[in-house]
């Protein structure tokens, strides 16, 4: 995923949407492998080649028409593909469980229902500018011949070297043994950031370095203990019981906000459809592996703004600040949310898209924020209105000096915005979940925590 995100970066727009040299027999020989990995899912068969098949039908292959497909004219199309492709799972299964429940199914989210949608919408993505080939034939013959000549960076060495350290050193203490290895991938994460910071050739080096180093961090908490513990994680824990038990999500089964989250059941749902995996699995590994693209993200997104060492910089803030590693491996919904918070905030400020396109997927961002997490909604509600009051005074202020400034500002400063995210959460929180009361907790505790920081 970080891979293809950095070559998406280091090879330009203009590579993903250039005719290539595909499989043979093309879209027969993709329909040929959704169809295998569709049966795998349906027949429930176990082991590896399953739970990679499964994901790759499921997620990788959308993602990969998306990525490829799409005329994204962005450093970052990999990356807005993978949220279209959450987004879609969450949304397509919201969808069956509300068709089939209004016809009167009692479990409409089995696994046979999940991999015929599934199955359909690989055909109809299969079928979208089928002349755009997904893989390069010639690419694959070279990749033997590539992989002789890359020249592993040292830096990303030690970065990889930390997650096989955090996962031995979480078995260990799960043993009851002693902290050192825990301890020592600790150490070689902080110098592989340090070296970060020298200088450097590509920013594909940046990505698997500030991925990797976040990916040992958060698996070094959320693999402490056999079982699955931490906060917040165990009540989102039960809402994903629950619709897996009941296969399907209603507000009903566990009356608590949390349920409203759809990143804790729907989305974690298809996934263990998709691979076979325990949903301990589910939530401790897989939702850690996507939320370490955040760090990547917000590099990528500071570099719209400054040079390479403070946008570094930036990434690698978001892995020293203490909540990254005691708090959110065991806040899924929070993580999920964060991910479509970068996808709303970058395709915002996307110089190349025109702005009919730029609302376009800052909204369906914002809708992927409101059905994962309220707080975060609230939160950014609050800093988007915030933002957008003061481009207007900053307006007034300009025309009063008579300098010609607009009191309308682009999408993320537009009040337009601040209305659509404010009805959809309300829509979402009120007449569709009856998870309300959240909003007024939220602004005092921010509220609250701005005062504090401020004394």
């Amino acid at each position: 995923m970080v891979t293809l995100l950095s070559r998406a970066q280091k090879s330009g727009t203009a590579a993903a949407i250039t005719p290539t040299r595909d499989l043979p027999w093309g879209t027969l020989a993709w329909l040929l492998v959704i169809l295998l990995g569709q049966g795998l899912i349906l027949l429930d068969v176990s082991g590896p080649v399953r739970t990679v098949v499964g994901l790759f039908v499921v997620v990788g292959f959308p993602w990969l028409v998306l990525w490829r497909r799409v005329q994204w004219r962005s450093d970052v199309g990999a990356f807005y593909a993978l949220a279209a492709v959450l987004l879609g799972s969450i949304l397509v299964a919201l969808l069956i469980n509300t068709g089939l429940g209004l016809l009167g199914d009692r479990h409409p989210l089995t696994r046979t229902t999940i991999g015929i949608s599934s199955t359909f919408v690989d055909v109809v993505l299969l079928l979208f500018r089928p002349r755009i080939g997904l893989v390069n034939v010639d690419a694959i013959k070279a990749l033997p011949r590539t992989l002789l000549a890359v020249r592993l960076e040292p830096v990303i060495a030690l970065a990889s070297l930390s997650v096989v350290l955090a996962v031995l050193g979480a078995i260990r203490l799960n043993n009851d043994l002693d902290g050192l290895v825990a301890m020592l991938a600790r150490i070689v994460g902080a110098v592989a950031l340090v070296l970060l910071m020298r200088p450097g050739k590509g920013r594909w080096r940046d990505h698997w370095v500030l991925y990797l180093v976040g990916l040992a961090l958060l698996l070094s908490t959320s693999l402490r203990g056999w079982g699955l513990v931490g906060h917040d994680v165990t009540r989102e824990y039960v809402s994903y019981l629950l619709t897996l038990r009941e296969q399907r999500w209603d507000m009903s089964l566990f009356s608590n906000a949390y349920h409203a989250c759809l990143s804790v059941n729907l989305l974690p749902l298809v996934f263990t459809y998709a691979s076979g995996l325990h949903g301990h699995t589910v939530f401790k590994v897989l939702m850690q592996a996507l939320f370490a693209l955040v760090p990547v993200l917000v590099y990528q997104y500071s570099l719209r703004m400054v040079s390479r060492r403070p946008a570094a910089l930036a990434g690698v803030s978001i892995l020293a600040f203490p909540t990254f590693v005691t708090d959110m491996p065991f806040l899924v919904r929070q993580e999920v949310a964060f991910l479509f918070v970068m996808a709303l905030l970058l395709a915002g400020t996307e110089r190349a898209w025109e702005r009919r396109r730029r609302w376009v997927f800052v909204v369906a961002a914002a809708v992927g924020v409101v059905v994962s997490h309220y707080s975060t909604t609230y939160a950014l509600l609050m800093m988007l209105g915030a933002a957008s009051a003061g481009y207007f005074i900053s307006g007034l202020w300009g025309r009063r000096r008579n300098r010609p400034v607009r009191l309308i500002g682009p999408v993320l400063l537009n009040p337009l915005l601040i209305v659509v995210l404010f009805a959809a959460a309300w829509v979402w929180a009120n007449p569709a979940t009856n998870s309300g009361g959240h909003a007024l907790a939220t602004a005092r505790e921010t509220i609250g925590l701005l005062i504090d920081d401020a004394i």
